[in-house]
């Protein structure tokens, strides 16, 4: 039987963000895939630096706004999945 130190490492790994994210950065610029059957409500763009970020749909093309510091959050609505592309001013 596993000791409670692994016990409880085992339970903190087990979870997941809803909607489910990915993000991958590729230079100064992040971009967000976010999946979910249906969403409609805030999301969280972690990982950015303390600036100020254009914020973009790329699929469709589409501005979506601004976001600024460490933890920016965006309301969004999306069906299936949101692909953004985050980049510095």
């Amino acid at each position: 039987m596993a000791d409670e130190k692994s016990v409880l490492c085992l339970r903190a790994e087990i979870w997941f963000d809803v909607p489910e994210t990915h993000v991958i950065r590729k230079q100064q610029t992040l971009y967000y895939a976010f999946y979910a059957k249906h969403w409609k409500g805030p999301v969280e763009l972690r990982g950015l630096e303390g600036r100020t970020y254009d914020v973009v749909d790329y699929v469709n093309g589409t501005k979506l706004g601004t976001v600024s510091g460490h933890n920016a959050h965006l309301t969004v609505e999306f069906e299936k999945h949101l692909l953004l592309e985050v980049r510095p001013q």
